[in-house]
């Protein structure tokens, strides 16, 4: 037997107790080192134990040094039914200054673990502390740690892994994965102090070309770190993205705690990181349970961002759930910052049979102070799922929180959320989602549908506070070239909120209106009003461009939307400057729509002003369809001090082809104005195009207008205000009066075509049981027709009789 083979036996199974070394291992100035990698591994144990306390000082002290090391062809680790107990230094494990270090990447495994477990301290100082230093550090080849049926401890460190002084780190990604195990278990503590700690240094990173994590039948079992795991100072990173998945994991869980600070605190410092070209995270038949942060992930000072978008999804999950608890401090916390962010050219969710359990933020993910975020859109959908479901917990605190920021933010060219099979569970906000603070969104409209969904449900609760909180802030949000919903064979039930979506002060709203439907339908839409009003101003501004396509495209599709009850737009001295749609607002083939009338005013003015242009196309295009709504019970229009401005329609508001409109009468006014004014220019065209349909309208059962110390102004129409081809309106007579006026005047101009045009038709009108016009102090001024009022042709009208006065007037 030779000698080397007499060592060899003597290493199995047996224990190596190793105390740290007490000072550096390794001591240079002005050296230079040339090591090839090992064609063996470094450390072959079978059945072994290995006690290795950690270094009190560092292993590597280097001053004004080079290291050039290549990487190993075999595992440095190949361990065998062992344990490693290794207590973590006290102090960095590399000291380098005005040094480099060229390493190359291992070709094999660092670590190959079989039937093992590595109990490894973290340092209580940094691993890393490089001053005026550079590294250059090739990726590896295969994974770092490849693991079967092993675990790992390992604590976190209590001070930063790396703490680099205006160095350089040029870093290859992997060519495969830096985490290989089947049926292991990692249980690794998070650090107390930062893992990077850069001052006035810069990071070159490539991204890996396989994944970083790549797990089967196995146990993660992380800490989250109490400190940020990223302080830069004056420095810059510059990290490629991943080719491959990042996490690839088959029947395997993950027990990740949430950092109580933040990830990345940067100062002064810029992040440019390339998008991944494959899925960051692939889960098969796996887990991943991850509690909230409690402090930001990103804390940036003076620093910028620049990441591109990722080419494949970041969450590729088959067969698989996530449960996530949201942060409880902002996710993202910038000062005087700026993030360019490309979109993603492929799914960030990518979800097969699999579950995500995820809690709302407590704090928000989002806090600018000063900054500046470009993010284009997403050129596919970010959500992908199948056969999957999401339960999304609400935030209990804004999602955006912003002062003195800009956001500019690219729309999606492809839906945000394509959906097969699946569902999702989304509660309202707590909450606003965005809270602004003399800052302004930019935000690009889509070019595809954010919601594209098939034979899926979403099930959304409504925010119990506004989704839009702004102070001295501006939006400007163009139109989506595409629908932002496209359903087929879905349903969403989404809950109306408790409280405004949107809460304005001192600022302003520009929106451009979309180029195509905004909901194209064959499903099922249950949609509950809200019980406080949508739109809540307080000297602002909307600035909304019509539409030029259908908000509402639906084919054999219902939708059944509760009334609410309070306004759905509550202003205090602003202005609503909305264009009139250039197509049908309601675009429904073989459909229905069940909609529930208000139980409060839907406009809610005080000292504003509404300038509203008129359609230039219908506002509803039925076919084949049928619209039951009920009627309000307050009035739809409340006004004090305040002015409507509404220019009358070019085309018929209601264009119908073998449709029904069931409309119950309001139990309220629909207009209730105080010391207000309504300018309404008359239609070009006609309100009601109807052609084989039925409009069967109850009549009010108290006033329609109800005017105080207010004026009407009202342009006569130049074409049919109803033009019916073998059709037939049922009208309920109303049992109070239709104009309530006190101390006000109503200017109406005649018609100059028929405000009836009807062919083959039928109206049935049942006379009013109390008067249409009860006037006290005020005066009408009504000029008479130029034309005929009714045009018919092969028709018949049946109207009764009054039963008590048209007019009376005190």
């Amino acid at each position: 037997m030779s000698v080397h083979n007499k060592v060899l036996l003597y290493l199995l199974n047996s224990p190596i107790n190793k105390a740290g070394p007490t000072s550096p291992s390794f001591y240079l100035l002005n050296s230079t080192i040339n090591k090839a990698g090992p064609t063996g591994p470094s450390f072959y144990l079978l059945n072994n134990t290995i006690n290795k306390a950690g270094p009190t000082s560092p292993s590597f002290y280097l001053l004004n040094s080079t290291i050039n090391k290549a990487g190993p062809t075999s595992p440095s680790f190949y361990l065998l039914n062992s344990t490693i107990n290794k207590a973590g230094p006290t102090s960095p494990s590399f000291y380098l200054l005005n040094s480099t270090i060229n390493k190359a990447g291992p070709t094999s495994p660092s670590f190959y673990l079989l039937n093992s477990t590595i109990n490894k301290a973290g340092p209580t100082s940094p691993s890393f502390y490089l001053l005026n230093s550079t590294i250059n550090k090739a990726s590896p080849t295969s994974p770092s740690f490849y693991l079967l049926n092993s675990t790992i401890n390992k604590a976190g460190p209590t001070g930063p892994s790396f703490y680099l002084l205006n160095n350089t780190i040029n870093k290859a990604g992997p060519t495969s994965p830096s985490f290989y195990l089947l049926n292991s278990t990692i249980n690794k503590a998070g650090p107390t102090s930062p893992s990077f700690y850069l001052l006035n240094s810069t990071i070159n990173k490539a991204g890996p070309t396989g994944p970083s994590f790549y797990l089967l039948n196995n146990t993660i079992n992380k800490a989250g770190p109490t400190i940020p795991s990223f302080y830069l100072l004056n420095s810059t990173i510059n990290k490629a993205g991943p080719t491959s998945p990042s996490f690839y994991l088959l029947n395997s869980t993950i027990n990740k705690a949430g950092p109580t600070s933040p990830s990345f605190y940067l100062l002064n410092s810029t992040i440019n990181k390339a998008g991944p070209t494959s899925p960051s995270f692939y889960l098969l038949n796996s887990t991943i349970n991850k509690a909230s942060p409690t402090g930001p992930s990103f804390y940036l000072l003076n620093s910028t961002i620049n990441k591109a978008g990722p080419t494949g999804p970041s969450f590729y999950l088959l067969n698989n759930t996530i449960n996530k608890a949201g942060p409880t401090s902002p996710s993202f916390y910038l000062l005087n910052s700026t993030i360019n962010k490309a979109g993603p050219t492929s799914p960030s969710f990518y979800l097969l049979n699999s579950t995500i359990n995820k809690a709302g933020p407590t704090g928000p993910s989002f806090y600018l102070l000063n900054n500046t975020i470009n993010k284009a859109g997403p050129t596919i959908p970010s959500f992908y799922l199948l056969n999957s479901t999401i339960n999304k917990a609400g935030p209990t605190s804004p999602s955006f929180y912003l002062l003195n920021s800009t956001i500019n933010k690219a729309g999606p060219t492809s839906p945000s959320f394509y959906l097969l099979n699946s569902t999702i569970n989304k509660a309202g906000p707590t909450s606003p989602s965005f809270y602004l603070l003399n800052s302004t969104i930019n935000k690009a409209g889509p070019t595809s549908p954010s919601f594209y969904l098939l034979n899926s449900t979403i099930n959304k609760a409504g925010p119990t506070s506004p989704s839009f909180y702004l102070l001295n802030s501006t939006i400007n949000k163009a139109s989506p070239t595409g629908p932002s919903f496209y359903l087929l064979n879905s349903t969403i039930n989404k809950a109306g909120p408790t409280g405004p979506s949107f809460y304005l002060l001192n600022s302003t709203i520009n929106k451009a209106g979309p180029t195509s439907p905004s909901f194209y339908l064959n499903s099922t839409i249950n949609k509950a009003g809200p019980t406080s009003p949508s739109f809540y101003l307080l000297n602002s501004t909307i600035n909304k461009a019509g539409p030029t396509g259908p908000s509402f495209y639906l084919l054999n599709s219902t939708i059944n939307k509760e009334g609410p009850t309070g306004p759905i737009f509550y202003l205090h001295n602003s202005t609503i400057n909305k264009a009139g749609p250039t197509g049908p607002s309601f675009y429904l083939l073989n459909s229905t729509i069940n909609k529930a009338g208000p139980t409060g005013p839907s406009f809610y003015l005080l000292n504003s002003t509404i300038n509203k242009a008129g359609p230039t196309g219908p506002s509803f295009y039925l076919l084949n369809s049928t619209i039951n709504k009920t009627g309000p019970t307050g009035p739809s229009l409340y006004l004090l001090n305040s002015t409507n401005n509404k220019a009358g329609p070019t085309s018929p508001s209601f264009y119908l082809l073998n449709s029904t409109i069931n409309k119950a009468s309001p139990t309220g006014p629909s207009f209730y104005l105080l010391n207000s004014i309504s300018n309404k220019a008359g239609p070009t065209g006609p309100s009601f195009y109807l052609l084989n349909s039925i409009i069967n309208k109850a009549g009010p059962i108290d006033p329609s207008f109800y005017l105080l110390n207010s004026t009407i102004n009202k342009a006569g129409t130049t074409g049919p205000s109803f033009y019916l081809l073998n059709s037939t309106i049922n009208k309920a007579s109303p049992t109070g009066p239709s104009f309530y006026l006190l101390n006000s005047t109503i200017n109406k101009a005649s018609p100059t075509g028929p405000s009836f045009y009807l062919l083959n038709s039928t109206i049935n009108k049942a006379g009013p049981t109390g008067p249409s016009f009860y006037l006290l102090n005020s005066t009408i001024n009504k000029a008479g027709p130029t034309g005929p009022s009714f045009y018919l042709l092969n028709n018949i009208i049946n109207k009764a009789g009054p039963t008590g006065p048209s007019f009376v007037a005190l």
